[in-house]
């Protein structure tokens, strides 16, 4: 086996370009002993090589980690946005179901005839509501139910 070992490593040095080499048993575990120097300082070379690997490794970790973050913030932001655009539509539907409500519900118009003197309420859909006109200044006015209206003094119109 020492000779194989030994057939190698001149072979090595002879490809190399080695010119001191000896051919006593000094010489060669001197060789020999380099070589074991060579072998360490690849296993040196590679342990440095895994080191950085694994700083390289922890710096891409640590990135991704970061934006990791970074986005889950922008989620967050936009989920906040998102909530708050959420509640002022719901207020503006809020908002405009009551004016519908209020416009809607309150649309019994309280007449007062020229004429006559006689309180009149229309309500939507009878004949002559979209002719006759409120003038709050002479005592006409909105009602939201008919019992209010009757309640006002006010006669549902014979048409």
């Amino acid at each position: 086996m020492n000779r194989v070992f030994f057939s190698i490593t001149l072979l090595m040095l002879l490809l190399t370009g080695c010119s001191n080499m000896t051919s006593d048993v000094e010489g060669y575990e001197d060789m020999e002993y380099d070589q074991y120097d060579e072998i360490d300082g690849e296993e040196d070379y590679y342990e440095s090589l895994d080191e950085t690997y694994d700083v390289r490794e922890q710096a891409e970790y640590d990135q991704e980690m970061a934006d990791e973050a970074e986005a889950q913030e922008y989620s967050d932001e936009l989920y906040e946005q998102s909530l708050e655009d959420e509640r002022q539509a719901q207020a503006e539907a809020d908002q405009a179901y009551q004016e519908y409500l209020q416009g809607e519900s309150c649309d019994i118009k309280g007449n007062i005839s020229f004429n006559t003197g006689e309180r009149i309420y229309h309500m939507p859909g009878d004949p002559y509501y979209d002719e006759t006109k409120i003038d709050e200044n002479y005592g006409e006015q909105w009602f939201c139910s008919p019992s209010e209206a009757e309640a006002a003094g006010f006669r549902r119109n014979y048409n």
